[in-house]
Order: C-alpha cells, then structure tokens, then sequence
C-alpha cells in the first residue's frame, strides 16, 4: 500500500482536493484507493495533525492502528491536513515508520500571492476581529518562517528522500485534485466532473466594507 501525504501549503486548493478525496476516489482509474475515516475530522485529517503536532503518543498511536487496518487493503491510502508540512523530522519519520511507502505532495504559491489570499480571508472570516486582522497586517514586514519553502522541503526530503517529496506549483487555472493525481501518474476520469467553488476571493471594494464593518464592530464586541 502506498501512502499520499496531502501536507500543505494553505491557499492552494487543499479543500477542493479534500472534498475530492471524500468523495470522487471513484474516478481513479484501476487503483484501489481509500480516504481514511482515522484520524478525521470531516474532510481533513485533523486529529492525527493534532495527536503530531500536540506530542499526543496515545492518541497517535490509535490512530495509526486503525489507519492500517483501514488501508490493508488498498492500493493507495491518502492522509490530508493543509498544515502537515509544518512537521519537524522526528515527527515526520513518526509517519515513516508506520507506513514504508510514503509520497509526501506540497503544494506551493508564491509568497506574495499567499499572503494577499490570506489577508483576504481575514476580511471574511467573521471570527476575526479587527485587532486580529490590524496585528495580521502589521506582522507583514517580519520575517515569518512558515514561507521559507526552502527549509520545509529540506526538512522532508532529508527524512522521505528527494524522490519521495512531490513538489507542485499552485495554478489556478488547473483543477487542484486532477492535478493531484496526474502529478503523480494516477489517471483519473474526469467523465461529468465539475470543479467545485471554494473560498472564492472578494475584491478591493467588498474588502473596504467589511474592513468598516469589522472597525465598527470592535467597541460592541469588546464589551460582550
């Protein structure tokens, strides 16, 4: 069994190929494929990023008993969370260890384009309040670790190897999980297949309202 690793990068797509992975592994053509119901929460693998991240041997180890009795039998497993590439190299051979076929696949954007999707989404979310969203915007001339491409790659190649580390330039132009999969050198029949709309970006004027909205809102929500 061979084991996909979906790590990342943020705001490349990784939820148009998480729902593709929930519900259109159908379409792999001759290959055996499954979407583990272990270490999930809805569509991405967040209990088992968080038994990793959080040192949580217990619950890792739970999870990574019921991950392979789920994929004993299929050809290619596929494990999703768009902040797995934030992993150190112990926790990274962690993985290696249980499961001997790993292809990790990164997605990356570049830096600038990130960072203006991810400005974006602080407009949008309604769970980000203006004093986030100005201490957001006033982090961006620091230097942020996150987007050194540089040092995650390193970091997975040196535990995986470098033929083991798929590296794929984000293009929004391309269907994020088709690309996925050719990528890879997994035919996939696109026969009826429509890419879904996620996330979609709002423009300069759209972002002006919610910023006055937002700016309006702090006083109120300060005082709840």
């Amino acid at each position: 069994m061979r084991l996909l690793l979906n790590i990342g990068y943020q705001k490349t797509g990784s939820k148009s190929r998480q729902k593709f992975f929930d519900k259109q592994l159908y379409r792999l053509k001759n290959t055996r494929a499954v979407y583990p119901l272990a270490g999930r929460t809805g569509i991405l693998h967040l209990d088992l990023y968080l038994a990793l991240q959080q040192n949580d041997r217990d619950s890792y180890n739970n999870i990574i008993h019921h991950l392979l009795e789920e994929t004993k039998d299929a050809d290619i497993a596929i494990l999703s969370h768009e902040r797995l590439y934030e992993m150190t190299e112990p926790k990274i051979s962690a993985l290696k260890a249980a499961f001997s076929d790993i292809t990790a696949v990164l997605y990356l954007r570049r830096q600038d384009q990130v960072i203006d999707s991810m400005w974006n989404q602080y407009h949008k979310s309604h769970r980000i309040t203006w004093k986030r969203l100005k201490n957001f915007e006033n982090s961006l001339q620091e230097y942020n670790p996150i987007l050194n491409y540089k040092d995650t790659i390193r970091r997975w190649q040196n535990v995986l190897g470098t033929s083991n580390l798929v590296t794929i330039l984000y293009d929004r132009q391309r269907s994020p999980a088709i690309d996925f999969f050719r990528c890879l050198g997994i035919d996939v029949d696109t026969t009826n297949y429509s890419e879904p709309k996620t996330n979609l970006a709002i423009n300069r004027r759209g972002l002006s309202v919610l910023r006055w909205i937002k700016k309006g809102l702090q006083g109120k929500m300060s005082m709840n």
